[in-house]
């Protein structure tokens, strides 16, 4: 739906990202949220088609409740591009994490299925996202379980067709495998990559690698904080370094794959919960 920038009351800035600017805004009488290309990147072609890519990409992947839903857009590669999306609560899973919020201590895993599915639902649309990190997992206005977050940012998404860029995107490099940073190369085992780096930052509280992993490569370890690999499910462990696999053909193929381990995880954690509450009840 083409909207008229005129028609839609701008409310406050409430984040900034490597491209847009986004507002709470008002449309029609109802609350949207406003992302709006930065002023200094207009004159930036490819930057400019990117993000307007990206709006299709959001379109087009939009009828899922884990993807934050398309509304309306306006503006072109001469007037400056925005979309309008649905509102969302401003905490990100990034905020989560730091601040170590009761859903990041007790739900790690439901977490972890509510972003695999949504990444599950672009790879089904046939896209890369590109950009799979904490910061672009929005928790839900009414979080609940199974709808607690919600993926956003479309801006660097590509048809999944696409085997290799021209460039390295602008990407957060502690979320990129070696085989994107060194050759280029992408595929949906790109994203599967990232997604392992995020659900170690769930239960870890912090990256896996301090520097690019293109500086580490000769020494490439998964390596654990101190008292956390006691405290991490071993099929959790496994889980993520699969998805962090060295070599893209040996990580969980897309989304799908990744979304089905997890819930046979939780179908065994559960399980295994259950035996243990049950002894303990036979035993009192």
């Amino acid at each position: 739906m083409k909207v008229k920038r005129s028609n839609i009351k701008v409310g406050e800035k409430i984040a900034q990202g490597g491209y847009a600017e986004i507002f709470q805004c008002t449309y029609q009488g109802k609350e949207y949220v406003l992302r709006q290309l930065k002023g200094d990147l207009l004159f930036k072609r490819k930057i400019v088609n990117q993000f307007l890519d990206g709006i299709r990409h959001r379109k087009t992947s939009s009828d899922n409740d884990h993807i934050v839903k398309f509304v309306g857009y306006g503006g072109n590669r001469f007037i400056k591009p925005f979309e309008l999306i649905e509102r969302q609560n401003k905490t990100t899973l990034k905020d989560i994490i730091v601040q170590k919020h009761r859903f990041a201590v007790s739900k790690p895993l439901d977490l972890l299925i509510n972003c695999a599915q949504g990444l599950k639902h672009v790879h089904d649309c046939n896209l890369i996202h590109l950009d799979i990190k904490p910061e672009n997992y929005l928790l839900s206005l009414n979080p609940e379980p199974g709808n607690y977050l919600k993926l956003t940012d479309f801006d660097l998404t590509i048809p999944a067709t696409t085997s290799y860029l021209d460039s390295v995107t602008s990407g957060s490099l502690m979320y990129l495998p070696l085989e994107h940073i060194r050759r280029k190369k992408v595929s949906k085992a790109t994203d599967v990559y990232s997604f392992g780096v995020m659900a170690y930052n769930l239960y870890c509280y912090q990256t896996p690698f301090m520097k690019s992993v293109d500086e580490i490569a000769d020494d490439y370890q998964i390596k654990y904080p101190s008292g956390f690999e006691e405290r991490i499910p071993q099929e959790i462990r496994d889980f993520i370094e699969k998805c962090m696999h060295k070599f893209p053909e040996e990580r969980f193929i897309n989304g799908d794959s990744l979304l089905d381990s997890l819930l046979s995880i939780q179908r065994k954690l559960n399980k295994e919960k259950s035996t243990v509450h049950g002894q303990k009840e036979k035993g009192s």
